[in-house]
């Protein structure tokens, strides 16, 4: 009898620790779901098993893991369980390769492979073509956007490091060249990698209950950000790790999305493209698509309020858009001058009108702690969101700003030397971490420290007026909120 050998990969993203989720529970893992698409095109006989820690708890998913691939795809706010399943990974299974990949740590991959033993490779930027790679070939050279290498050092240099203040058990690690894939040959997520997306509907129904029993699944249009890719474009907040925009063809797209309405049962698309309405000759094309193929769909998506317009209506009306996102960020000029939005109040109250005067849900987004935030421009904000509650925006969205690696804000914190930063820092708040050299960044104490260096009132006084934003409406969603328990 001839024996076969079937590799596996399993992809993790974990379940978020002390916060609740980031995401929405029924927004699909679609970056983990490409790259195991693409694994499976290349290397059919790969069994490819997604674990989402949104429907699968942190244990569970420890005691599953014995993939000779795994890859895990964390946030900031679930890194450190993820480290800790890639340790004990590790111990039990030495052999089994661990791969870390995504947003997060894209920035910090050297910081991170040089720290953490038990991680073999880091994946920056998009990872499909990497993925196929390391599944055909191990961690070399020929993988594209790769951080891996690096011999571990002894134990007396690793103290002598930390005595100079490094945390470190690696020497030197090798940085492949970075490259994005063109997403016109990338395949289309295969949903049937995910078990149970009632699970997913399931989450979305008990938000919003007037959708109860309909099938919604996101998809990813395009990648990256108009606005970000231009010269002297994206917002100050931004953490994207990215500043190219790439697009499927619509026709494809529309023939995917006919697919997912056909065989899945999709009644609602969350399309999570940065802005789905700036490419007015891509949505067209698409609108044309939806009605050739007779698409039902309708779709919840996000879009810059200075690009919405009559045009921008009719488009949307045609592909059936139910609600869209529009990422106001402030109720002050000042502030939106700072955010570098590239938006005024008075369009955003244009489009606003726009959208509700089409019968189109707007779901509005607001950040405070903008450098130079004070009582007077959180005034203004929260007076600002009221007006558009008042206009017909049906859920008020909200946050403090979290100044992540790579943003504009994370360069500006960073760019300040450390004593004039905590000499700015305002009582109560300490600036608890060197943040150049760690990889472990807690979201609410990056708010306290860039609060207490750049706004000019305390971080306890944006979480109260925080809670008049999220009593604005009866829905409402907030970012790096910790959980009760």
């Amino acid at each position: 009898m001839v024996h076969t050998f079937q590799m596996k990969l399993q992809l993790v993203l974990p379940q978020e620790e002390n916060y609740q989720p980031l995401n929405e529970g029924w927004w699909l893992p679609l970056g983990l779901t490409s790259i195991g698409t693409s694994v499976k095109a290349s290397h059919p006989d790969v069994e490819v098993e997604i674990l989402d820690g949104r429907h699968v708890p942190n244990d569970e998913i420890s005691n599953r893991l014995d993939g000779d691939i795994v890859g895990f795809g964390p946030s900031v706010t679930s890194y450190v369980p993820a480290l800790r399943m890639a340790k004990e990974l590790k111990e039990k299974s030495p052999s089994s390769l661990v791969v870390f990949g995504g947003p997060y740590v894209t920035p910090m991959s050297g910081t991170i492979l040089m720290r953490r033993s038990f991680i073999d490779g880091i994946v920056a930027m998009d990872g499909e073509e990497s993925l196929e790679k390391i599944v055909a070939g191990g961690l070399s050279g020929e993988v594209p956007n790769l951080t891996f290498g690096g011999e571990l050092i002894s134990e007396d240099l690793q103290a002598h490091a930390r005595e100079r203040g490094l945390d470190i058990v690696r020497g030197p690690v090798r940085k492949t060249p970075r490259r994005m894939i063109r997403v016109k040959d990338a395949p289309f997520p295969d949903i049937s990698l995910l078990p149970d997306l009632e699970k997913y509907w399931q989450d979305f129904w008990r938000t919003y209950p007037q959708h109860d029993g309909k099938g919604i699944i996101a998809t990813a249009a395009q990648r990256g950000c108009t606005y970000r890719a231009r010269k002297g474009g994206g917002c100050f907040f931004c953490s994207r790790v990215d500043n190219k925009y790439r697009v499927t063809d619509p026709k494809e797209y529309a023939e995917y999305v006919k697919l997912l309405e056909g065989k899945f049962g999709a009644n609602i698309i969350e399309e999570s493209s940065d802005d789905l309405v700036a490419n007015k000759n891509w949505l067209r094309r698409f609108a044309d698509a939806y009605e050739e193929l007779g698409l039902t769909v309708e779709y919840r998506l996000f879009g810059r309020a200075d690009k919405i317009d009559e045009e921008t209506i009719s488009l949307l009306k045609r592909i059936r858009a139910q609600s869209v996102f529009v990422g106001y960020e402030s109720g002050d000029e000042d502030m939106l001058k700072v955010c570098n939005k590239s938006l005024s109040l008075d369009r955003a109250r244009h489009s606003t009108k726009l959208l509700v005067n089409a019968g189109i849900e707007v779901v509005g987004a607001f950040i405070l702690g903008f450098p130079g935030e004070s009582e007077r421009s959180v005034d203004n904000t929260v007076g600002f969101a009221q007006e558009m509650y008042e206009m017909g925006v049906g859920t008020i969205s909200y946050a403090i700003l979290t100044p992540l690696p790579p943003s504009p804000a994370w360069q500006f914190m960073r760019a300040q030397p450390l004593a004039v930063l905590q000499s700015r820092l305002r009582r109560g708040v300490t600036l608890g971490t060197d943040y150049g050299n760690s990889d472990v960044l807690d979201p609410v104490e990056l708010q306290q420290d860039f609060v207490g260096a750049f706004c000019e009132v305390e971080y306890d006084y944006l979480t109260d007026r925080l809670r008049e934003l999220s009593e604005i409406s009866e829905v409402d969603t907030g970012d790096f909120v910790p959980s009760a328990n």
